[in-house]
């Protein structure tokens, strides 16, 4: 068989799952090395191919958010304003994701947590969390939104803090920089 390598830190699959593929590799003569280093230098550098399909992959999320958007009203639970997203970006072609989406009110900081049986009241800030995915390319975007009423001045100034951070990022981000 020669040598084969395997990316040993790696959480798809757990290191428990390669460990049952390098032992019928190496049952078969073969070789095993740990190539977490090198799968992940080739990740980390798209090729136009791939930066198309994680466009597509954000305009499926685009989709969902203007649905959450224009259709999230106080007294939907988080689950319901959750479905409507995702049913739009099911509807725009997008598929599961390898994450769990969710929308949830609450600080921003808490946009991994599970959708509930909470109901949305008024002026409560609603944070979605979905992530859009195209033949297996994903492309998340977290948004805010304030159900029913105006942002407070805090979220203003927040939203010119992040306003910033994103001019910063594009000032910075070119072909060839590494993600770190």
């Amino acid at each position: 068989c020669g040598r084969a390598g395997l990316e040993f830190h790696s959480h798809v699959p757990h290191r428990a799952a390669s460990e049952v593929v390098q032992a019928a590799l190496e049952s078969n003569g073969c070789h095993v090395v740990d190539a977490s280093q090198v799968s992940r230098a080739v990740r980390a550098i798209k090729s136009p191919a791939e930066i198309a399909m994680i466009e597509r992959a954000a305009a499926v999320c685009d989709t969902g958010l203007r649905a959450l958007q224009a259709e999230v009203r106080a007294g939907m639970t988080e689950k319901q304003a959750w479905a409507l997203m995702m049913a739009a970006m099911a509807n725009a072609g997008g598929e599961p994701a390898a994450l769990h989406e969710s929308v949830v009110v609450g600080p921003i900081e808490l946009g991994h947590a599970y959708s509930s049986d909470r109901v949305i009241r008024r002026g409560e800030v609603l944070c979605a969390d979905p992530c859009g995915v195209v033949s297996r390319y994903h492309a998340n975007v977290e948004r805010w939104f304030v159900v029913g009423s105006e942002p407070s001045d805090e979220l203003y100034r927040l939203a010119e803090v992040e306003a910033e951070a994103f001019r910063i990022l594009c000032a910075g981000a070119a072909d060839g920089v590494p993600v770190a």
